[in-house]
């Protein structure tokens, strides 16, 4: 079949998105042949928890659609890092395998009560001296 390899997988977008809060994100790739009339016939998307616990297996679904692929799997964690795969099947019944990506949740939710535990990042206090307050004072007009 020439040399082929799955390249550019991206979840809602992006190549590894950080804090990314779609309940059923949208997966692509590409299939890159140096095969003349090279093309997917089938592909399967398996995705795994840090557990290494399979969220969402595809199973083999025959389609050429290798962009805004949804998940169906279980209901996706908050703050939690999900990694993927997919698998190719060609016109030749070839099967290539891509590589591993991966996604970080966020908070999956815009409830203030998502925030529960949160704590404030910088330091316990903000002392002002005579070099700072020059930055609060408004210029004379």
């Amino acid at each position: 079949m020439g040399n082929s390899e799955i390249v550019n997988l991206k979840t809602q977008g992006r190549e590894a998105p950080f804090g990314m809060d779609a309940a059923h994100p949208a997966f692509s790739w590409q299939m890159r042949s140096s095969a003349v009339g090279a093309a997917q016939t089938a592909y399967q998307i398996t995705v795994w928890d840090e557990e290494n616990h399979v969220v969402w297996d595809s199973g083999e679904v025959e389609s050429a659609a290798s962009n805004e692929v949804l998940y169906e799997g279980e209901t996706l964690e908050p703050s939690a890092v999900y990694s993927w795969q997919v698998k190719v099947t060609d016109q030749t019944g070839s099967v290539l395998e891509s590589g591993i990506a991966s996604f970080v949740t966020g908070l999956m939710s815009e409830s203030f009560d998502a925030w529960d535990g949160a704590q404030w990042i910088g330091a316990p206090s903000l002392p002002l001296d005579a070099a700072s307050s020059r930055r609060f004072i408004s210029p004379r007009m």
